[in-house]
C-alpha cells in the first residue's frame, strides 16, 4: 500500500507519523483548528483522495446486499 486515504475522523498526528513510518502517505483531511490546516488539505492530491468516496460506496453496496455483518473470509 503506498497510500491510505480517510476522511477528517481519522486526523491523529500519531497515526500520521506511524503510516510514514510504514512508507504510506496519509491522504487525509485535516480538522481546522488554524489557517494553516487550509494549506495543508490543500496539497492534497484531490484524485487520490477522492478514490476514498468511491470504495465506502462499494462497501455500503456489499453491507446491503449481503447483510451487515459481512466479515473477512480468513
Amino acid at each position: 500500500m503506498r497510500f491510505l486515504a480517510a476522511d477528517t475522523g481519522y486526523d491523529k498526528q500519531s497515526l500520521r507519523e506511524g503510516l510514514r513510518d510504514l512508507g504510506i502517505r496519509p491522504l487525509i483531511k485535516y480538522r481546522i483548528f488554524a489557517p494553516y490546516d487550509h494549506a495543508h488539505d490543500a496539497r492534497i492530491d484531490d484524485n487520490r483522495y477522492n478514490q476514498r468516496s468511491m470504495t465506502q460506496t462499494v462497501n455500503s453496496a456489499v453491507k446491503r446486499s449481503l447483510g451487515f455483518p459481512v466479515r473477512a473470509r480468513s
